[in-house]
């Protein structure tokens, strides 16, 4: 993970943290520091079903994919790959990690990819 791909409200793998969501320029700046070091103590968090599903997308049992319905933006994961339908056409990215997909979802949006109660 780079420093340059985190953003304001990205959740990473903080170490004696856990899982954090980076909310204030000084957690951003700390991870940062912390990234420049030779062995950093942070790390992106594996992108998994759990996590999806946090985010509201929903599994589709018959193909295995997960889709989500927000604001005419129709997102779809399945096998790695990160397929959004938002009206002017398909973008395709890989993803591996919750950043990336909070990353790619704001600048498809330019909103804030919550979690989901």
């Amino acid at each position: 993970m780079k420093a340059q791909e985190l953003r304001l409200n990205n959740w990473i793998d903080y170490a004696g943290s856990g899982e954090v969501q980076l909310k204030t320029k000084e957690s951003l700046m700390n991870v940062f520091d912390d990234l420049e070091c030779e062995y950093p103590r942070s790390s992106p968090i594996p992108l998994t079903e759990e996590w999806l599903l946090k985010f509201g997308f929903k599994r589709d049992d018959l193909n295995g994919h997960y889709y989500a319905t927000w604001r005419r933006f129709y997102p779809l994961y399945n096998r790695g790959k990160y397929y959004g339908f938002n009206g002017l056409g398909l973008s395709v990215k890989d993803i591996e990690y919750v950043h990336q997909l909070q990353n790619l979802y704001f600048a498809l949006t330019g909103e804030e990819l919550n979690l989901h109660k």
